[in-house]
């Protein structure tokens, strides 16, 4: 268990987080985006050109799906995007084309080059946010002691309950225990009597993008419902032009699925027994939920869950049960925030609680094994296209024979050799001296290029 053993001094973080303790929401998970925001933001204005900087990008693949696309959308800087796509589009194929000869038949195993080609580094926003929001909760921890912050924190939202079972970990006595779950408990007994779905939403959850994404050990290929066609031919009617095959694929499905699976929250009701009802769903998936299926679907789980939490953290359960029972409850809360929670928890402890993490994952498979053995229905008329790069990992594992990872080689190389002539051909025309030039197929090549190394936009 870690704990803070001495009250850190009121240094800037302090002062941080008391600020946060005035707004909505979890102040975690606010810092830790902000954090974030505020890193991509210089990397636009001051980093793009630090050689350190392109390295570390470069070693991890560029950034993960999560942080590339919110470096597209709110940074907004087109030519910043290219020159650091560019570099790892650049990495990615001299990883490609070191591992074959020169008519691409592989001197390694597909094993090997896929390898090669994950990431060799973190994603630098990920570890970021990690290391911001074990900074602040920290900091929280250890000023639980002082009166006038123990006033200001029991007068907020509280934390969500992923960041709740961090902080919880931290402290030592029942009496912080109940302190930290007490405006927690107070925040989510007033929201389960209202209809604000998005804010008890981020009570279980935490902000939008502010915990990181459980995902299952390995794929889950019987999941049921995969073994049809219906989760991979799914609803969506977005065309696939323009995207990795198996990422249009899976698009289609898991819409389909988070609907289904809302709809039968109701008649599955709380779980049963002493144990709290966590959320089933991870940060990532359940948001998405809320915006596919709408409130009137979640909130009914997403009460009783609500109410089911409020009972078990009760500062007065806490602070009257025996050692045992708290034990009991912290293990609980470990377990189902190993896949949420991301950080120490989620890592040591390597679980997956999230039903929609391992049916994505189960459609992942599904797509590349289509894709690899030349399946047309999977995403025509793209089926031709290569994939992601995430994507093409995977179908690298899958291929069973050497023509099959030769072309599935081939094809990324020809794609990302013509995405790497589009952005060099963007970055000229943001030149002063080209900007006459009219744009080209060029227009949108750094969104392409964060689509072809991270994967499509989704969701």
């Amino acid at each position: 268990m870690r704990m803070v053993e001495t009250p850190p001094g009121k240094h800037i973080v302090y002062f941080e987080v008391l600020e946060a303790l005035d707004s909505p929401g979890c102040p975690v998970c606010r810092l830790g985006l902000r954090a974030v925001s505020r890193h991509l933001d210089a990397l636009s204005y001051e980093g793009v050109n630090d050689p350190r900087a392109r390295a570390e990008l470069r070693a991890a693949r560029g950034f993960c799906r999560q942080h590339a696309w919110q470096f597209a959308e709110e940074v907004r800087d087109g030519l910043g995007t290219a020159i650091i796509y560019r570099d790892v589009a650049g990495e990615l194929l001299r990883v490609l084309l070191g591992g074959a000869d020169r008519d691409l038949r592989p001197r390694t195993s597909p094993a090997l080059l896929a390898s090669r080609l994950a990431q060799q580094q973190e994603c630098p926003a990920c570890r970021l946010l990690d290391q911001s929001s074990r900074r602040y909760l920290d900091t929280l921890a250890g000023h639980l002691g002082d009166e006038a912050f123990r006033r200001r924190y029991l007068a907020s939202g509280g934390l969500c309950l992923p960041h709740l079972t961090m902080a919880l970990e931290r402290v030592a006595t029942r009496p912080e225990r109940g302190l930290l779950a007490e405006a927690f408990v107070a925040r989510v007994a007033s929201l389960a009597v209202e209809d604000d779905a998005a804010s008890l939403v981020e009570a279980m959850v935490g902000k939008e993008g502010a915990v990181r994404m459980g995902r299952p050990a390995a794929p889950l290929a019987e999941q049921e419902g995969a073994r049809g066609g219906q989760e991979l031919f799914g609803d969506r009617e977005e065309s696939s032009q323009g995207q990795c095959a198996v990422c249009w694929a899976v698009g289609r499905g898991i819409d389909g699925w988070l609907r289904r699976w809302a709809a039968a929250w109701p008649e599955a009701g709380a779980q049963e027994g002493d144990g709290p009802a966590w959320p089933a769903l991870c940060n990532r998936h359940l948001w998405r939920l809320l915006r596919v299926a709408g409130a009137s679907a979640a909130l009914p789980s997403l009460r009783g869950q609500a109410q089911s939490l409020a009972r078990a953290l009760h500062p007065r359960s806490l602070q009257a049960g025996r050692a045992e029972r708290w034990r009991g409850l912290l293990a609980s809360l470990r377990r189902a925030m190993a896949a949420k929670g991301g950080g120490a928890v989620g890592r040591a402890l390597g679980a997956n609680y999230c039903p929609a993490c391992a049916m994505e994952a189960a459609l992942e498979r599904r797509a590349a094994l289509a894709v690899v053995a030349g399946d047309g229905r999977v995403a025509a008329p793209e089926v031709g296209k290569a994939l992601c790069v995430p994507h093409l990992r995977l179908a690298l594992g899958l291929a069973t024979t050497p023509a099959q990872a030769e072309l599935l080689a081939l094809r990324e190389v020809e794609a990302l050799r013509a995405l790497g002539c589009e952005l060099s051909e963007y970055i000229r025309k943001q030149d002063y001296r080209f900007r006459h030039e009219p744009l080209g197929a060029e227009v949108d090549a750094p969104w392409r290029a964060i689509a072809q190394v991270a994967g499509a936009r989704w969701p």
